[in-house]
Formats: C-alpha cells, structure tokens, sequence
C-alpha cells in the first residue's frame, strides 16, 4: 500500500489551488477583484489578464495586493506546483520582463475579437482598392481608444486627429499595446516585482512566454487522458468478477474522456486536491510520484464515491451501469470539500 503523503503536503496543495481560485473569481463570470478575461470568445474563457485598479483612491493597498499576487506566482514555481491561472501572452512577456517583444500580434492572444477589427483595418489600409473616402466611411475614429466607457488618448491630442489610410497601422500598434500594458502598467510592474522578489529575473530569462505559462499551470487549458491514466490504477477492493471490473473500468474512461475540460480539472481536484497536473511530469512538492488508487467497493445504488487527497484514493461502488456511474460522478466532483481519510 502507498504510503500517505501527509497533511502538510496535502494542505499546500489546497492552499496553492484555493489562492488561485479566488483570484480568478467564480467559473461562471469573467471579472473577479483583480483578474478579467479580455478575450470575448468562448475558447478564450479562462486566459486571464490584471484588472487596472491602480487609479483606485486606494492605490497603495492595491500595490500591495498586486505585490503578493506576484509574490504567490513566485511561490508557484518555487514550490514546484501548478494552479489553474492561465494568462494572456502580452501578460506573460510583462513578468518575464519582456516588454520590447510584445506586438500587434500578441492582441490575438489577449482579445482575438478586437485583433481580427484592427487586422481587418490594416487590410483596407494597404488595400489599393479602397479609396480615402472609402476607408473614412468605414473606419471614422481616431488615435483614441475606449476602455471601460473611458477614451484614452494615444498620442497628445489624439482625440483630434483622424485614422488614415497612411497612419493606421501607427494607431492600431499603439492602441494594441495600450490595451493591453500601458492601461494596467502599474498593476502589472507590481505584479512583476512581487514575483522578482521570490523568483530573480535571470533564472525567468530563459523561459518563453509558452514555457512559463506550462510551468505555472502544468497546461491548465485541458487534462490530457493519457496522462489522467497514467496516474490511476484500480483496485479491486471487494474481489468482484473480472469481467465486472474490466466493464466498470471501461465505463469511468468513456466518461472521463467524454467529459469537458472545466470537468476533468474538477475531477482531478475531487481526487488529488489539485485542479492541474505539473508541466512536465507527475511529480510534485519533494519529487512525490502522483499516483492515485480507484478502489472499486461493494455493488450499491446509493452510496457517492468518496475520495481522499491525503491518500489520493478514491472509493467508488461497483454501480449497476454506466449511466448510474456517470451521475454519481459527476454529482460527487461538484463537491468543494473532501474527506480527509
């Protein structure tokens, strides 16, 4: 039998994935006190970026919040865990300290709705078939941009000064990068600096964008099956037929697999008290082994699976079919609390 891990690694985990769930607020918005998700997609659903709150007449406590927001992130890889957080690209070039080689493109990745309307203008703009006129009829703004019913001016006067076929690649590059750093620069330079202060910058430089995210999330955005699998194993507890368990072990993959990924992540919290797995193997705190039991118990059509994280064990009934599984399941990983066995 797989010796415990204990409470204390058990309590970290709760601690890091708990942290980040109240960061990024309640699954069923897109704002919470400090993230809010630019993109308006639904595969966007989820990529976060800071909420600009520094003008708040608070200003100083918000300095500090952001700070330990940064200092959590820090702590993140310092502790070798993985939280369901995933930020936008232009975000993740900011804390890496990499603001020269955030673009116009890097809008894709933060709010691909907005992107595709300014590459459209950039497309009408180089187009020789498009006169003035015509791209005026189209396109009547200016080197100003609206955020959360505020114009902010791009250059000085730039509310009086008309987009042109001639200048709007300049306005589209600046409004990119206004929208998604200058506006929360603050928060965002006090987000930097908290996760500087626990992670040195130059230990992050070698770190892409991608290779950052996947190291602070262990890839939040789905749990691959494979390697859901490749940390469960099934214990007949109860010495059912073979033929019974390999048929419920069907069942739990087919609907594991049928699952969404907000699922997956809930099912793999249910079992290990984390909503994500690491980046690149299944190794957490002090290279412990993830390694979760599936004890398939007595037949009943009552009882809901019941799982502790201290022993990454999950006790589940032998139920009668797959459609009885799939319901105690499911009802069973909406649970916030679990046993602690």
């Amino acid at each position: 039998m797989k010796e415990k891990k204990g409470l204390g690694q058990e309590l970290t985990e709760a601690f890091f994935t708990g942290f980040a769930n109240a960061l990024t607020g309640d699954g069923g918005t897109r704002h919470s006190a400090f993230l809010y998700q630019p993109g308006q997609l639904p595969e966007q659903a989820g990529i976060f970026a800071t909420k600009r709150i520094s003008t708040h007449p608070r200003e100083e406590c918000y300095k500090f919040v952001f700070t330990a927001v940064g200092r959590f992130l820090g702590l993140v890889l310092w502790f070798n865990q993985a939280v369901p957080i995933t930020f936008t690209r232009p975000i993740l070039k900011f804390l890496l300290d990499r603001e020269e080689e955030i673009t116009f493109e890097d809008l894709a990745y933060h709010n691909s709705t907005l992107y595709s309307s300014y590459s459209q203008m950039i497309l009408d703009a180089n187009s020789p078939s498009m006169s003035e006129e015509d791209f005026q009829d189209i396109y009547c703004c200016y080197f100003q941009v609206t955020i959360d019913q505020t114009a902010h001016e791009l250059i000085p006067d730039g509310s009086k000064v008309k987009v042109t076929k001639g200048n709007a690649v300049e306005m589209v590059s600046l409004a990119a990068l206004h929208i998604m750093v200058e506006y929360s620069r603050k928060d965002l330079e006090y987000l930097r600096n908290g996760l500087h202060q626990i992670i040195p910058k130059k230990l992050l430089q070698p770190l892409s964008a991608e290779d950052f995210q996947l190291l602070l999330s262990g890839g939040v955005g789905d749990i691959d099956l494979s390697r859901l699998k490749s940390i469960i194993r099934f214990n007949n507890a109860r010495n059912s037929s073979r033929e019974s368990v390999e048929r419920f072990k069907g069942w739990f993959w087919s609907i594991v697999r049928d699952m969404t990924p907000i699922q997956r992540m809930k099912l793999l919290y249910f079992l290990t008290g984390s909503a994500v797995l690491p980046a690149y193997d299944n190794k957490i705190g002090n290279n412990e082994e993830i390694a979760v039991t599936v004890d398939i118990t007595g037949q009943s059509s009552t009882s809901l699976p019941v799982a502790s994280t201290c022993g990454q064990r999950l006790s589940i009934p032998l139920y009668d079919s797959r459609k009885e599984l799939r319901r105690k399941l499911l009802i069973a990983i909406e649970c916030e609390t679990y046993n602690l066995g």
